[in-house]
């Protein structure tokens, strides 16, 4: 018989790994109930030790009243009874307070009196009368100044001393608030009063600054704006006559130049000269005596321009009337220039005053805004002056409208201790037992990589699971000794659940051997202590008692062998002997026990054990295989000695047992891996603590014989 088993890595269970049921939960407290019941019981042992042994501590409370100087309904304010806690604890933490306070816990209040003088306080009576001082509401306006102490006269004592001093502190510091309140806000009043005189002058300043480019300007500007605008078209006509007269002028003048109406007779004179001159130059040289008497005479007639006398040295010529026009249209044209050009100035006054103006306007918007900020500014400025105004007020008044404390109620002396409260201490550490060892328990169980059930092997391997054994120390199991010494008997009674998985074992490997094959099975573990051997010999005999063919249990564990103290048979020769004469009959070795044949380890030495390693070896199991139709091997553990490597070459089968809750996963990963896959068909899971109603069938508890004595052979 033969399998194909690929391995797959063996992962955390399934409740270490997608969290844990409601009955996993339970079964792990059943497993780990010493790490759960152990620290639940020391906690909860400790919390009761501590509630019997705390000192007793006792509450006088004292009951003052918040008085209020307003009515809620008339415009006073409502008490916030929060607030008037941690007012009335503020009051009380002072450190004089304290130490008025510490002097009567310590009774030298009254000896100080006698004395005349104060006592010197401790900083412990301080310190403890702070840390005994309790504030709590006690309705809308009323609250319980109370003192806890060991000693019930000591806490009404220094309880008293506390509501008095409340009383008459918080009447010293509502005056003294009252009074840093009246100067704080009147210092606030003078400084915001000379702010808002500064940005009323501010405010004068700019408009006086801007006067002619406020908003209010603007009407009267846009009046003014149109006059000159009236005034600046007016003149526009003004200089398009006079440049158009201008023109006409300059044009009748150049025709008259150009009639030679327009020179006078120096100007004629002049051209005439210096007309002479080009010509004799075309004609001579400048050496020329006549040249030279021509250039001579042009320059004394320019002299003459110069100075003003060359009319004298033009004889006079008759005025004629083209003459007369040209002259007078000169003087014409000089007029109308000056005239032109005081227009022209007067129009360029008009367009700067227009822009003026219009600058004016445009700057009015931003004046406009720049006084609506100043005028904001001071609006508010206005306003906190008012609300100081107000704040002065109520600070004056504050001594009525906050109110002060009176005493309400004395305290008394408490005759019932308010602490340690025993039940809710016990019920806590009750609690916090459980708690903490259930967490104990639960780490515990994570730290646990065994496998405890089918279940757990089956989540995270493809590997199957051939049979679940019971634990033998439980109930289903606890037979699984004889029940008398020295009768043989196989190793679990037959009408146990334990027995009767290993049947279902034994139909299992019988069934997929088939009737024509052969089965030679290896039931090996990872390490010592699995159950190995139990395994091998109650497969064993249970296929015995099954099948009619023969069945031989080899004992291959050569160097720990336990199948021959299991079953109570003689010692003698066995697998050791035999693996040194191979050839020999292995009749001669063997041993029966009931209808199965056992082939015992026989005296282990270093030569069985390299035969066994050897061709010898081979040839001897063959022959057994032949001889047998099962063969069940009891080898040595996997990772402990070689001789298992070697025997998984001489079976078709192998069949892994791993003690449940024990083996680390670990383990069972390096066997498989040592082992080969095609011959693994399945794992033994031994020591199974499963619960009772899996294997409760009444078959199993049904007596084996009448007089009570141990159950016979399968």
């Amino acid at each position: 018989m033969s399998s194909s088993y690929a391995p797959s890595p063996i992962l955390p269970g399934e409740d270490l790994r997608s969290g844990m049921s409601a009955g996993a939960l339970l079964g792990v407290l059943r497993r780990r109930r010493a790490h759960f019941l152990l620290p639940a019981l020391a906690i909860a042992g400790a919390f009761a030790a501590a509630a019997y042994l705390l000192p007793a501590r006792y509450r006088a409370d004292a009951v003052v009243e918040a008085v209020a100087g307003g009515d809620p309904q008339n415009g006073g304010a409502p008490l916030d009874p929060q607030s008037q806690v941690t007012r009335i604890q503020e009051v009380l933490g002072q450190r004089t307070v304290l130490d008025q306070a510490a002097r009567e816990y310590d009774g030298s209040s009254a000896a100080a009196s006698a004395a005349g003088g104060a006592q010197p306080v401790r900083e412990a009576s301080a310190q403890a009368v702070h840390a005994g001082l309790r504030v709590l509401p006690n309705g809308p306006t009323t609250f319980a100044v109370g003192f806890e102490d060991r000693d019930p006269q000591r806490a009404a004592r220094v309880s008293a001393v506390l509501a008095h001093l409340l009383v008459k502190s918080s009447e010293e510091q509502l005056a003294t608030r009252t009074r840093d309140a009246v100067a704080t806000v009147d210092e606030q009043m003078k400084a915001l009063e000379t702010h808002i005189a500064e940005q009323e002058a501010a405010m004068q300043q700019y408009k006086e600054r801007v006067f002619s480019e406020l908003p209010e300007q603007v009407p009267s500007m846009v009046e003014m704006l149109k006059g000159v605008q009236q005034r600046l078209q007016e003149t526009d006509v003004t200089v398009a006559d006079l440049e158009a007269r201008s023109a006409a002028l300059r044009q009748e003048m150049a025709d008259l130049e150009r009639q030679g109406s327009g020179k006078s007779p120096v100007e004629t004179r002049h051209d005439q000269l210096r007309a002479n001159v080009a010509r004799l130059k075309r004609q001579y040289t400048d050496e020329h005596p006549e040249v030279i008497q021509a250039r001579a005479e042009l320059a004394q007639f320019e002299s003459a321009i110069g100075d003003g006398s060359a009319a004298q040295l033009v004889p006079d010529a008759p005025a004629s009337p083209a003459r007369a026009r040209y002259a007078q249209a000169a003087v014409e044209a000089k007029g109308v220039e000056q005239r032109l050009t005081s227009a022209r100035a007067r129009r360029s006054a008009l367009v700067a005053e227009m822009g003026a103006y219009q600058g004016r306007m445009a700057a009015a918007p931003r004046h406009e805004s720049a006084l609506a900020g100043m005028n904001r500014e001071y609006e508010m400025s206005k306003a906190q002056q008012q609300a100081l105004t107000e704040d002065l007020r109520a600070a004056r008044l504050q001594g009525a409208r906050e109110g002060s404390f009176r005493l309400v109620e004395e305290p008394r002396v408490p005759s019932q201790p308010i602490a340690p409260q025993r039940g809710r201490i016990i019920l806590m550490g009750i609690l916090a037992g459980l708690g903490v060892g259930f967490a104990i328990a639960f780490l515990a169980n994570q730290g646990d990589t065994s496998f405890r059930s089918m279940e757990d092997f089956a989540a995270p391997s493809s590997l199957p699971v051939l049979a679940e054994i019971p634990a033998i120390g439980s109930r289903l199991g606890r037979r699984l000794l004889p029940e008398r010494a020295g009768e043989a008997s196989p190793m679990i009674a037959p009408h146990t659940a334990a027995a009767e998985q290993f049947r279902i074992l034994a139909a299992k490997l019988a069934r997929r051997s088939g009737p024509q094959r052969p089965l030679s099975l290896l039931v090996t573990s990872a390490s010592p202590g699995e159950g190995k051997t139990v395994a091998a010999v109650n497969i064993a005999l249970a296929l015995s008692q099954m099948v009619e063919q023969p069945v031989l249990l080899v004992d291959a564990d050569l160097g720990r062998p336990t199948v021959q103290r299991l079953l109570r048979l003689p010692p003698g020769p066995g697998l050791a002997e035999l693996l040194l004469r191979p050839d020999d009959d292995p009749a001669r070795f063997l041993r029966t026990h009931d209808r199965l044949q056992v082939l015992q380890a026989g005296r282990f030495s270093l030569e069985s054990r390299t035969a066994l390693a050897s061709a010898a070896g081979e040839r001897l199991f063959a022959r057994l295989r032949q001889r047998y139709a099962y063969v069940v091997v009891d080898g040595p553990p996997i990772l402990a000695v070689a001789e298992g490597l070697i025997l998984q070459r001489v079976v078709d089968s192998i069949a892994l047992v791993v003690r449940a809750g024990t083996t680390p996963r670990h383990m069972v990963q390096r066997a498989l891996q040592n082992l080969d896959p095609s011959r693994v068909v399945g794992v033994v899971l031994n020591d199974v603590d499963s619960s009772p109603a899996v294997y409760s069938y009444p078959y199993y508890d049904v007596p084996t014989s009448a007089a009570g004595g141990a159950s016979q052979p399968w």
